[in-house]
């Protein structure tokens, strides 16, 4: 397969030898989404962000708007996604 396009190469190789045979994906059942408990307030992530150039009207925008908060243990900055019902769908730490 030295010098042909990948595409070829593994075409090539798929015929040759067959010996890869697909098997079923077995459907995991996906845990609810739940969201991380709030700590009871966001002195750490706003420190931090701040300090990532942030300014304080956004993150208090956010906050008022519950779609940042810190979480408990860790705290952790919590980016939350809403659907147009407002309903929390997503969530990036």
């Amino acid at each position: 397969v030295d010098g042909m396009k990948f595409t070829d190469a593994v075409k090539l190789l798929c015929e040759e030898s067959p010996s890869f045979f697909p098997t079923q994906s077995v459907e995991k059942e996906k845990p609810p989404f739940k969201l991380p408990e709030r700590f009871l307030n966001c002195r750490r992530i706003r420190a931090y962000l701040n300090h990532r150039g942030v300014s304080d009207a956004v993150i208090t925008y956010c906050i008022s708007q519950e779609i940042l908060y810190e979480s408990v243990p860790y705290h952790n900055a919590v980016f939350v996604g809403k659907d147009e019902s407002g309903k929390a769908r997503y969530r990036r730490r």
